[in-house]
């Protein structure tokens, strides 16, 4: 899955959507003042002269005043619902019944979804998001929703839990991140919001026609009389009416259309995600055989319906409002030689599980000691593979269980990410980021990050990464009051001794990116709009740091940096040195980069991967540069290991 061609595929279908959404409030608009300015002539018709002047369909003045109506109602539909949804997929997850799976639950089966979820989160280089059980929903189906990856969720139903093996779990969880990386999560949102649009027009009519229902008729006014408001605002209330069922049911259809086009192309991320088409085909197969199929009972599935794993409500129109291909089309995508026959889910919980297995040392070895070529680099870091799952599973593997759960838990997450943080060294510059923290820091946090320095000074460096993406989940929680405090704890205990070296810094990039955003103290990064030949400074800049991060040797970072800059054609890149390099230039070149367009910022990635592979070997620095370097631009990458 190239993450760069979804992001351009997203950028194209939003601009569709807007097109059908101009068109449908061009049409209303159209609509509203004809019926409008025909009522008039209507009106203004004298017993002398019966004939109609229909002069008025040309007034400007009610052209304006009905088209201003129309596009307002519209307008400020779709721009309460979907402000209503900007609270991030919690919103949505918790409308449709959905209860938070604590990191810390030690009920197997919550636990087995939660780990598959970290898996897949690592893999992909998605902070790992809050995940939502549909206790109610018997049925098999999921879904992710936010309007970016740092304020996603994902969310199973019940029926998800109780019939899929672990590895049709892992299938359906690879499918729902896919969305998650291509886009479609906030262009479900805005579908969700042109739909409400039009809903708002009928809705506005009924209102309205409620009314006209309860107006008392003045005394001088008879219902012959011409001059009675209430005939008027019947007939509006009527048109408003019939323009909100009609366009809900257009932009019900366009939404469906948008969705089928979808899950074809999550099901094959699925497969490729995984490299296990049994996983995602036996989901499949055991939804077909079920009784209920994917149904969902909850109110709030049908104006949802389209986020979902497979067809939550029965679909109407010949199919037009389908939100999903049928089962066995999506099932013969995937397996072209399947034999036609559902398979029945109603299994018991322990003959439906399947045990992982252990990888090998040998395999972990090939996994984690990828050498990778100028050519497939790139790809490799953004497009997730199964090796990148296994390698996910076997890193959370190494990590010590008492700090494993403790970045599980939300009293202790916090502790966990100042035990990261502090210096492994005693001397002057951790001593004075222990002073920091004591005198910020609650005791019992304090107690436990007694509890665990020892164990994190222990870890290995290519460990901390996933730790903290295993903690982002848990932190996400915090109170708007808890996080201010710890985010300001974490920038003090980053600088307490006046000096940021580059794993702080990409610690403290990769941590406070993701919850400001989850937070709300930055936005949404959109799909950017400018050309990488625009900023040659910035790029410039980046590139150099990396190439020094893995070379002592000037010459080196040179040829490095030379070899780079090749992938950027029509630039003008010119090698920085070290003297010239800084992390807080590189903060204000990284907020340029961050509004490349699609393409271009593919081409960076390649030009970054190009040159770390210059000298066939990954160094740590040189591997954690570029997680922050694809963070700071919004690019979901896979863990690289150092050798």
């Amino acid at each position: 899955m190239n993450f760069f061609e979804h992001q351009d595929l997203a950028r194209k279908r939003t601009r569709k959507l807007v097109v059908f959404s101009v068109l449908g409030m061009i049409a209303a608009a159209a609509v509203m003042h004809t019926v409008v300015a025909t009522f008039l002539a209507f009106r203004n018709i004298k017993s002398e002269t019966p004939d109609v002047d229909f002069s008025t369909l040309a007034n400007p003045i009610i052209a304006a005043a009905s088209t201003a109506l129309a596009l307002s109602i519209i307008a400020i539909g779709s721009f309460i619902k979907i402000a209503e949804l900007r609270g991030g997929g919690r919103v949505i997850a918790e409308r449709l019944g959905g209860k938070l799976i604590l990191p810390a639950s030690a009920d197997a089966n919550e636990r087995m979804v939660l780990n598959v979820v970290e898996e897949m989160s690592i893999a992909s280089g998605v902070p790992t998001p809050p995940v939502y059980l549909l206790a109610d929903e018997g049925n098999i189906n999921a879904f992710a929703a936010g309007f970016a990856p740092e304020s996603a969720v994902v969310a199973v139903s019940r029926g998800c839990v109780d019939y899929l093996s672990r590895d049709e779990l892992q299938g359906v969880v690879a499918h729902e991140f896919s969305h998650i990386l291509n886009g479609d999560m906030r262009l479900n949102i805005r579908l969700i919001g042109m739909v409400h649009g039009f809903v708002a027009l009928g809705l506005t009519g009924w209102m309205l026609m409620r009314i006209v229902a309860y107006m008392g008729m003045s005394r001088r006014s008879s219902r012959n009389d011409k001059g009675d408001p209430r005939i008027f605002l019947m007939i509006l209330a009527a048109t408003l009416i019939v323009l909100g069922f009609f366009g809900s049911i257009i932009g019900e259809i366009i939404k469906a259309a948008v969705s089928r086009q979808r899950e074809f192309l999550a099901d094959a991320s699925a497969v490729q995600f995984t490299r296990n088409p049994d996983g995602i085909g036996g989901a499949l197969k055991k939804i077909g055989g079920s009784v209920g199929a994917g149904r969902l009972k909850s109110p709030a599935t049908a104006e949802m319906r389209h986020m979902f794993f497979t067809s939550a409500i029965s679909s109407g129109l010949a199919g037009l409002l389908a939100s999903h291909p049928p089962l066995p089309k999506r099932i013969r995508a995937i397996e072209p030689n399947w034999d036609g026959q559902f398979v029945q889910s109603e299994l018991s919980r322990k003959e439906n599980r399947k045990k992982i297995e252990q990888p090998s040392m040998q395999d972990r070895m090939d996994k984690f000691g990828r050498i990778f070529t100028a050519a497939g680099a790139a790809a490799m870091m953004t497009d997730s593979t199964d090796a990148d799952v296994s390698a996910a599973h076997t890193l959370i593997k190494e990590i010590p269980k008492e700090m494993l759960d403790a970045a599980r838990n939300p009293s202790s997450a916090r502790a966990v990410i100042f035990a990261v943080l502090l210096h492994a060294e005693a001397g002057p510059a951790r001593d004075l980021q222990i002073k920091s923290l004591r005198a910020t820091m609650q005791p019992d946090v304090l107690l436990t990050l007694s509890k665990l320095v020892p164990l994190a000074q222990q870890l290995h460096r290519r460990l901390l990464l996933p730790i903290i993406d295993l903690a982002l989940a848990v932190l996400a929680e915090l109170s708007p009051e808890q996080y201010t405090a710890f985010r300001a704890q974490v920038t003090q205990l980053v600088r307490a001794d006046d000096q940021v070296d580059l794993l702080e810094w990409v610690l403290q990039r990769v941590l406070l990116h993701s919850l400001d955003l989850r937070f709300g103290l930055e936005k949404p990064q959109p799909v950017g709009r400018l050309r990488i030949r625009l900023l040659n400074k910035q790029a410039s800049l980046a590139l150099s740091m990396l190439a020094h991060a893995g070379r002592d040797d000037i010459a080196g970072a040179r040829h490095a940096f030379k070899q780079a800059a090749g992938k950027l054609p029509n630039t003008e890149l010119e090698f920085v040195s070290p003297a010239e390099c800084g992390l807080d230039r590189l903060d204000r070149a990284l907020s340029k980069l961050a509004n490349l367009v699609p393409r271009d910022k593919q081409a960076f990635i390649e030009a970054c991967a190009v040159c770390i592979h210059a000298d066939r070997t990954v160094t740590e620095h040189e591997a954690e540069l570029f997680r922050a370097l694809a963070v700071s631009l919004g690019v979901p990458v896979p863990p690289i290991t150092p050798g």
